[in-house]
């Protein structure tokens, strides 16, 4: 659970990276997060559904999660980098 909110504040305390559309995506990214795996499984179509914002800038806002080095993007899943 720690991991989260050190993730959370990572995100927020660096404003001028990320936009609202990010840390909508970061939240439900990390309130699927599997606490003993570590694993995020939900799909882009859920995250679309979820935070109300297109297929298009989900997919943006996860690749800069990524590039950011704050998540790891994987062929079916997302892991959180500690």
């Amino acid at each position: 659970m720690l991991e989260k909110w050190k993730l959370i504040g990572k995100i927020l305390g660096n404003s001028k990276t990320f936009s609202i559309s990010d840390v909508k995506v970061a939240y439900w990214l990390l309130d699927h997060r599997n606490e003993k795996t570590k694993q995020i499984y939900p799909t882009n179509r859920r995250l679309v559904h979820l935070t109300g914002l297109s297929l298009r800038q989900v997919q943006l806002s996860t690749a800069k999660l990524h590039k950011h080095k704050l998540v790891i993007k994987r062929q079916k899943s997302l892991q959180v980098i500690n």
